[in-house]
């Protein structure tokens, strides 16, 4: 090894030490590894990763027993799923008796995933109402009423 080195050279190997070396050999591989095995973009999504799926509320109701229908507000895929059998496809956000109060958490969830532009205002949906044809609309939400 002492043979094919020049003077300069062996003088900053005796100065740097031992390691000096594999350190730069591991500095190479690294700044190799690190740079060269970046995508070129960062904007760009790769073939291999997966869209998320899109989701929306579904706000529908269910027979009981005793006559009456409970109301329930889904988190759902929009697109045809098989999964979550047991539960109609979705994942429960709200469940009750009186659909007013289920359909706030169901807008709430909407202005979550972005499907509204305003908050529901919780006063809009303050009278005991069962069925979605006793509802008079938003008035401060900024819905117009239906």
């Amino acid at each position: 090894m002492g043979e094919s080195l020049t003077p300069e050279q062996r003088a900053r190997l005796i100065s740097a030490g031992p390691n000096a070396g594999r350190v730069r050999h591991n500095r190479k591989e690294y700044e190799m590894n690190t740079e060269d095995s970046r995508p070129a973009v960062v904007g760009q999504v790769e073939p291999s990763v997966r869209q998320q799926p899109r989701l929306t509320v579904r706000l529908t109701s269910f027979p009981e027993s005793n006559g009456k229908r409970n109301w329930t507000a889904l988190l759902v895929r929009v697109d045809k799923w098989s999964g979550l059998i047991g539960n109609c496809g979705g994942i429960t956000i709200a469940r009750g008796e009186l659909w007013n109060r289920v359909a706030y958490e169901a807008e709430c969830a909407r202005a979550l995933l972005g499907e509204r532009d305003t908050e529901p205002h919780i006063l809009d949906y303050g009278d005991d109402i069962t069925t979605p044809d006793q509802w008079a609309g938003e008035v401060r939400g900024g819905r117009t009423a239906a």
